[in-house]
């Protein structure tokens, strides 16, 4: 399977692999490579560092930005679930939808990458693909237990 440079590109977006994105994006911009040529020829481009380091540094793609949170609730062993950019509006929001004012909020983003099922229909997908269906942040993503991967609507 030949996996293209705008294929690898959309996924080090999706997975925020920062300087991996922003040196593509180097290459891109620079006429170096194009979208449809294979990854292969990614590896052949000698990418100037110092304006990679520039883009990175600077976040030009605004990678990261939109993180995972999660927050132990008041029932034991869940934890509600959301994209923000700041840990503030995750309080706010939860605050606001559920009146649990008395919460933990934890950084998520090592299950971005994590399967989960909805309760609802039983379909599965992958974290990052459900932030990209949304359109405005923060925003509620559902309750899972403990130790499962179902997700659910309250």
């Amino acid at each position: 399977m030949n996996i293209t440079v705008g294929e690898f590109f959309e996924f080090a977006v999706e997975m925020n692999m920062s300087l991996v994105s922003h040196n593509i994006y180097w290459a891109l911009t620079n006429g170096k490579i194009g979208v449809h040529d294979s990854v292969e020829k990614l590896k052949k481009v000698n990418s100037n560092e110092t304006e990679v380091l520039h883009l990175h540094k600077a976040n030009l793609l605004g990678i990261g930005r939109i993180k995972l949170y999660a927050i132990k609730t008041k029932t034991k062993d869940w934890f509600a679930f959301y994209f923000a950019e700041h840990s503030l509006d995750v309080f706010r929001l939860h605050g606001e939808k559920f009146g649990e004012r008395d919460v933990h909020i934890q950084n998520a983003d090592r299950l971005v990458s994590k399967v989960m099922a909805s309760a609802e229909n039983g379909k599965e997908e992958f974290m990052f693909e459900r932030k990209k269906r949304i359109a405005e942040f923060p925003a509620y993503i559902g309750h899972a237990k403990a130790g499962e991967a179902v997700m659910y609507q309250v």
